[in-house]
């Protein structure tokens, strides 16, 4: 089997056209014509991952954050993302990259796995872009926090809002959903999403729209929805990265 097959297979549920014009998906590193017998998921691609792929002689690593956004114009292995490549490279490791693509999905979805996560069934597109999933609940920002927390196996999470401020509807953009505050602040109660910084919190309460900030690494949800859309298919070698996040608490 080659990488190929792997890769036309995902992406009909997650199409390369699907992403932003901005986005790079795809192939990131090396071949889709090499042979395939031992896979990876991560979320995102760094030298612990890398080691991880070597360590288990690993062909293929798919992830969702894409390795290289900007034009590279000098392969420096002291710095990370080089370093990645010539780790890759000697070691005969595929990195491709499912990221907007994979946010914007007409059937399966960060978003929607997300949604799925907090045991919400019942949802919409907002728009028709296909990024941001809402839903209409009928709970408290403390309530919705104390669920989140505890569907999502988060030991912290930061908010933005009064604490017992009714919610009657939600919107979820996995990762960084902070551009969206002022078009969704007369939409929904709540945005669930990560990265928020000071001054977007401030502009979201200033606008009366509450905000759960779960961290950029709740999209790691995608490892296992990922490893099982494979093993339906093909008969390889999946392993999972244990990545951790980066931000940890004290």
């Amino acid at each position: 089997m080659i990488i190929k097959e792997i890769t036309d297979y995902l992406e009909t549920f997650f199409p390369l056209t699907d992403a932003y014009d901005w986005d790079h998906c795809g192939l990131q590193v090396g071949s889709i014509h090499e042979e395939v017998k031992n896979i990876m998921i991560a979320l995102t691609p760094d030298a612990k991952v890398m080691q991880e792929c070597i360590d288990h002689h690993v062909d293929l690593l798919i992830t969702h954050h894409p390795l290289l956004f900007d034009p590279l114009y000098c392969v420096n292995t002291e710095e990370e993302i080089s370093k990645i490549i010539q780790m890759a490279l000697t070691h005969h490791i595929t990195i491709y990259s499912y990221h907007t693509c994979m946010d914007r999905a007409p059937h399966l979805s960060m978003n929607k796995w997300l949604m799925e996560a907090i045991q919400i069934e019942e949802y919409q597109d907002y728009g028709e872009d296909g990024l941001i999933k809402t839903a209409k609940v009928d709970t408290t920002l403390r309530q919705l926090i104390k669920k989140i927390k505890q569907d999502l196996k988060l030991p912290a999470l930061r908010f933005v809002g009064h604490i017992d401020q009714p919610v009657k509807k939600i919107a979820v953009i996995g990762g960084s959903g902070a551009d969206f505050i002022d078009e969704l602040s007369n939409q929904v109660d709540v945005l669930i999403t990560g990265d928020i910084k000071y001054h977007e919190a401030q502009n979201a309460l200033s606008k009366g729209l509450c905000l759960i900030d779960v961290g950029h690494f709740a999209e790691r949800i995608m490892v296992p929805q990922v490893r099982m859309l494979l093993e339906e298919k093909f008969a390889v070698t999946i392993y999972e990265s244990q990545q951790e996040d980066y931000i940890q608490f004290g």
